[in-house]
């Protein structure tokens, strides 16, 4: 996502999703790609992704990409939909996915492949950018499951500003799937 309200808004992540995309469909992945999207239809985007999750071969190799806001709140992970205003408790309470309740959860899990879920998003605190503490805690993934984060726990991300760069974390990955060898296999 990166609408949210002014000042908020984060241009780099419609160029992640086009790179990564282009990146993933190189390396055999069949890529959904969803921009912009409110909690309904983030919603709907999940429900749909895991019902592809779980019609696929057990030893398949399953990718969940999030770039956009994302705080925590109490020991909940939040990934903040499109038009949330990040800095409002009551906001992003009610208008952000959890991450392992609401994307990893619904996974189906693999019996010889992998999940991977990779978060391109600041890991501060919601309370702490009102207040001044501490940061996400850490994220206990399933079994089979690798959360990999873009920043430390109570770090924000790193980001351009410009609409043509991409935010850092996502172009480092793209460069390495790029530079991958043709004979690397994700599945």
């Amino acid at each position: 996502n990166n609408e949210y309200p002014a000042q908020q808004d984060l241009p780099p992540i419609p160029k992640n999703i086009r790179d990564l995309k282009a990146s993933l469909e190189a390396k055999g992945f069949a890529v959904t790609d969803a921009l912009n999207l409110d909690l309904p239809r983030s919603r709907a985007a999940i429900d749909a992704f895991s019902r592809t999750v779980a019609a696929s071969p057990p030893n398949a190799t399953i990718f969940f990409y999030f770039a956009g806001h994302g705080v925590q709140d109490q020991a909940r992970n939040l990934l903040i939909s499109a038009g949330v205003n990040p800095s409002v408790l009551g906001d992003v309470q009610n208008g952000s996915l959890e991450l392992n309740l609401d994307v990893v959860g619904p996974l189906a899990p693999r019996t010889t492949g992998a999940t991977y879920a990779v978060i391109d998003s600041c890991r501060v605190s919601l309370r702490s950018a009102l207040r001044d503490r501490d940061g996400l805690n850490q994220v206990e993934a399933p079994v089979g499951c690798l959360i990999a984060f873009s920043t430390a726990a109570g770090k924000p991300a790193i980001s351009s500003a410009l609409p043509t760069e991409n935010t850092f974390y996502t172009a480092s990955l793209v460069k390495v799937l790029n530079a991958s060898s043709e004979d690397t296999s994700f599945v």
